[in-house]
C-alpha cells in the first residue's frame, strides 16, 4: 500500500499541469450544468396582449349622435338676420335735391364750402309724412344744430338709416316699425342745410359707415 501511495505521488508531481487542466475542466463544466438547470428569477415573461381591454394609447372617437340637433345652426330663420330681402321704399314724397357724394365734393351754398355729401336731400312740403324705408326698431332719436331733429332705425346686420332736418318726431326708442310706418313730419331743423328750405337729409349706414342709399331702391334690384 505504501508503494502505492509513493507511485501516485510520483505520478501526480510529474502529471501536475494536466490534473489541474482536467480539474479546471471539471469545475467549469459543473458550472454551467448548475447554470443552465436551475431557475432564473429575473426571467422576464411576456404575455400576450389581451384583445379585450382598451388600447390605452388610441385617442378616443367621438361618434357624433345623428339625432341631436345641429348647434351652430340658428334656433330660427330669422335669427340675427333681417326677415325679408332689403329693398327700401321712399322715405318721403319729393324729388331729390341732393345726391350721395363721397367720392366728389359738393358746394354747400348754407356753410358756403365744398364738402363731401353723406346722404340724398328729399324736396317736401312742411308738415309732408317722412316714413321708415324698411322694417326695423328705432334705435336713436336727438338733435343737433347741424342735423335738426333726426331720427335713426335699425334694420338689423349693421344696417341703419337716418332721417334728419324733420320739424316733429312721432316715434321713441325702441318703438318696432314696419315699412312704410311714419316716425316724423318733414321741416328744416337742420341749421347745416337751411338754405334749402323744406327737405328731408335721408342716410343709409352699414356697420358706421355712409353708403350710397340708392344701392338698396328698388330700381338697383
Amino acid at each position: 500500500m505504501k508503494e502505492k501511495i509513493l507511485s501516485l505521488g510520483k505520478f501526480l508531481k510529474k502529471n501536475v499541469y494536466y490534473v489541474l487542466l482536467v480539474a479546471c475542466v471539471i469545475v467549469v463544466g459543473t458550472m454551467i450544468t448548475l447554470t443552465v438547470t436551475s431557475p432564473k428569477d429575473n426571467d422576464v415573461v411576456i404575455e400576450a396582449p389581451d384583445t379585450n381591454q382598451p388600447n390605452v394609447n388610441e385617442p378616443d372617437v367621438n361618434v357624433p349622435d345623428t339625432n341631436e340637433p345641429d348647434t351652430n345652426e340658428p334656433d330660427s330663420p330669422d335669427q340675427g338676420v333681417i326677415s325679408n330681402p332689403v329693398v327700401f321704399g321712399s322715405p318721403v314724397d319729393g324729388e331729390v335735391l341732393g345726391a350721395f357724394s363721397v367720392d366728389e365734393l359738393v358746394y354747400c351754398s348754407t356753410l358756403k364750402q365744398w364738402q363731401t355729401h353723406s346722404g340724398i336731400d328729399y324736396a317736401c312740403n312742411a308738415g309732408d309724412s317722412v316714413v321708415s324705408v324698411f322694417e326695423g326698431s328705432v334705435y336713436k332719436v336727438e338733435y343737433n344744430l347741424l342735423d335738426g331733429n333726426v331720427v335713426t332705425v335699425d334694420h338689423g346686420n349693421g344696417l341703419m338709416t337716418k332721417y334728419g332736418a324733420l320739424d316733429t318726431v312721432t316715434v321713441k326708442e325702441g318703438d318696432v316699425l314696419k315699412k312704410g310706418d311714419e316716425i316724423g313730419k318733414a321741416g328744416n331743423s337742420a341749421m347745416g342745410e337751411v338754405n334749402m328750405g323744406t327737405h328731408l337729409h335721408f342716410e343709409t349706414l352699414l356697420d358706421g359707415v355712409s353708403v350710397n342709399p340708392i344701392q338698396y331702391s328698388s330700381s338697383n334690384k
